[in-house]
Order: structure tokens, then sequence, then C-alpha cells
């Protein structure tokens, strides 16, 4: 039950009480091991966390340098199936073989993207610029809220502030929540927004707290990967009023666009195609510019004059202001960066996500 209190053991302390919600926060945020030892009401003795169903702890999977070349190559059963069917040859064999080749080598390749993924998602985790990082991975249909995994968030305790008031909320309405689907390969979870209006639309939306350390220079880069299934305009990300401190970032049939401080700049047209693409929105208040990137290029540029950084909520699928605009595609993970990323990192980022 979600209002029992836990108690949890970490390098010989007991440390609790704690609520479901919070334990699942430590979990997400890798600070509950899945071999730390948990304990509530009811229970007859202390129990492994990745025991407890209803924790959800993640157990850590291998590492992409840790995964044997053995274990890459071909299972011993089709080795022998190749063997058999090089005996016997013929048009139709050879076809199976190859058919049972190419599925082997699929298998693997997917299997090394998402292991390649879970590291480059612990360093954004961990990277004290990235202040909101949804990720979408072991999203339910039933839960409430969308974790933030981003992991350097102890400049929140000086100004009273939990970690999860920048979990993301869905609507009351369970008709109103993304959908958790297959993201980019087997494995990795996503959101599909379905693109409906009120009141049927479904969204995201959270509190998107400035660090103390950047409200001199309150620079914002957005960053996600997006498949879009419409040619209406969908709103990716959405804050206040774009002519008046907030900002638009979405999409259009083929192309990405964001309205900020009264100015609107477009990329070419690049997306569409039925494929996954990165996409990335920088806000450099430093150097007065809103830049977008698609696939690690930059696209597009224009000026950033007048009021930016409102203080509103952000919402995730739709227009802020006024309900309008409402995404429909899948959203595999965005992440928030107090910082004005560059086309190098961009790059890197998309690169590194190619990676057979």
């Amino acid at each position: 039950m979600a209002d029992e209190q836990w108690y949890y053991k970490k390098d010989g302390q007991q440390i609790g009480p704690a609520s479901e919600i919070e334990m699942r926060e430590l979990a997400n945020s890798f600070k509950l091991a899945p071999e730390d030892l948990v304990w509530r009401v009811g229970m007859d003795d202390w129990l492994p966390a990745s025991s407890i169903n209803e924790l959800r702890v993640p157990v850590p999977t291998e590492t992409v340098d840790e995964v044997s070349v053995e274990q890459q190559s071909l299972p011993r059963e089709t080795k022998t199936n190749l063997i058999v069917f090089a005996i016997a040859g013929g048009a139709v064999l050879v076809a199976v073989v190859i058919g049972l080749l190419y599925s082997a080598i699929k298998s693997s390749h997917s299997n090394n993207r998402f292991l390649q993924w879970v590291d480059r998602g612990k360093l954004i985790q961990k990277d004290r610029d990235t202040f909101v990082y949804f990720d979408f991975q072991r999203q339910a249909q039933a839960d409430s809220q969308v974790w933030n995994r981003a992991a350097a968030l102890d400049w929140l305790s000086e100004f009273d502030i939990q970690p999860s008031d920048m979990n993301g909320r869905f609507p009351k309405s369970s008709k109103q929540r993304p959908t958790p689907v297959t993201g980019r390969w087997p494995g990795k979870g996503a959101l599909r927004f379905d693109g409906q209006a009120e009141p049927n639309g479904d969204f995201i939306k959270f509190e998107l707290r400035t660090p103390p350390e950047s409200l001199n220079n309150p620079s914002l880069s957005i960053v996600a990967w997006v498949r879009t299934e419409s040619t209406h305009e969908g709103c990716v990300a959405s804050r206040g009023n774009p002519d008046d401190g907030g900002f638009d970032f979405y999409v259009s049939a083929d192309a990405v666009h964001c309205r900020a401080a009264g100015q609107t700049v477009s990329s070419p047209p690049l997306i569409g195609d039925g494929t996954w693409h990165l996409i990335a929105v920088v806000f450099d208040v430093k150097q007065k510019e809103i830049s977008l990137f698609v696939d690690g290029k930059q696209q597009a540029t224009a000026p950033l004059d007048g009021r930016f950084n409102d203080g509103a909520d952000v919402y995730i699928g739709r227009r802020a202001l006024r309900d309008r605009m409402h995404f429909h595609g899948v959203i595999d993970e965005i992440v928030f960066i107090k910082d004005a990323v560059n086309n190098a990192m961009l790059d890197e980022m998309f690169a590194g996500d190619q990676m057979q």
C-alpha cells in the first residue's frame, strides 16, 4: 500500500521511516541498491529491495564492456543449424540460414545499443547541469507521475525544495495520460501522445525550478528524442507565454520550430519521415540567441531579445498557454539542461546513439 512506512538498511545503518513514493525515488536515483534490505509492518523479515515488486528497484545490467565476444556470438543451437543447412544446400535452406544469421546479429545489436544507452543515461543523470531528465523507463500506465532521474540536485535543499517537486505530473483523468510504449529499441521505454484536444488530450506538467547559480545567466537547453505521427503542429515542451518570458518548442509535419521572446525560428524539412530524430533548442541568454538542432546539427538561429524564463510550469505534449498544439507521436526521453549546450555536444549525443 502507498501509505505504508518503510525502513531500509544502508551501510550497516537502519534508515526510515519512508513512504513508498520516497522509496521509489531512492531506487530511481540509484540511492537504494537492489541488495539493500527493506522492511515494513506486516513483513516477517528484512528482504532485498529487488524482491519487492511495488518498489520497482532497477537491477543493474551489464555494461557494454562486460559483454564478451562469446555472449555476442551466435547461440550453439544456431551454429548447429548452420552446419546442417550448409550440408543440405539449396536456395531455400540458404535463405533460412541468412534469416537466422540476420536475426541473431540484429538481436545482438539491439542489446548493445540498450546497454550503451544505460551507460550514457547514467552520465546525464549525474551531470550537475542536468536538472530535469525524463527517460520514461519503467513507466506504467497506472503511475500518477513521471520520475525525474536527475541526481545532482543537492542545491534544492537550500530552498526547502524536494527533488520530487520536479517530478512530472499527469492529469487526474487516466484518459489524459500518455501510453507507455517501446522506444528506440527493445527494452527502452517511451510515451506515446495521442494528439487529441481536451478533454482527452494527454500531457505532462512539472515545475522547472531555476538553480541559484544560474539566476544571472538562466540559459536553457532542451533535448528530446521524438518520432512524430501527425501533420499538425504539436508542442514537445512549452512554458508560459512565448511572447512574454515563455517558450513553445514544437514540431510541424516535417520541421522543428521554437517561439520565444516574440521570435520564431524554424528548421528545414528534416523530420516527419516516421523515424526517430534527436531535436534540441538552446536558449543562450549570454549570447542572446535561440538555436535549433536536428540530429546533432545546428539548423537555424534567431535573436533572443527581451524577457525570458518566466518561472511558469512546463508542459510536455501540449501548449502551456491555452489548450492547443497537442503533440501526436512518441517521445523517448527529454532532458532540460541549465546551460547552453553546443553543436559538438549534441553531435556526440546523436552519434553515440547510432553506434551498433
